[in-house]
């Protein structure tokens, strides 16, 4: 493990002491677990996210096939104005 020093307010502090006690573990157990349980929940909004971006990739794979749009034409006529 890797010592690490973190700033909590007076309140944090206190709240995190009885909740330690109650739960039989120490202050440094809880933020652990805490810690945790946050990088779970990020990991798991990251898998959703890319989840969700492979989803319109694959509704927008072939979707301009057969389209007779002249690029060329639309461009040109763009650098005209």
């Amino acid at each position: 493990m890797v010592r690490t020093q973190i700033y909590l307010s007076e309140e944090q502090r206190a709240l995190l002491s009885v909740l330690a006690t109650r739960k039989g573990e120490n202050v440094s157990e809880l933020i652990r677990e805490a810690v945790d349980h946050y990088i779970s929940g990020q990991k798991e909004q990251a898998h959703s996210r890319e989840k969700a971006r492979r989803e319109i990739f694959k509704k927008a794979f072939g979707m301009w096939k057969g389209n007779t749009t002249d690029f060329a034409e639309i461009r040109s006529s763009a650098d005209r104005i």
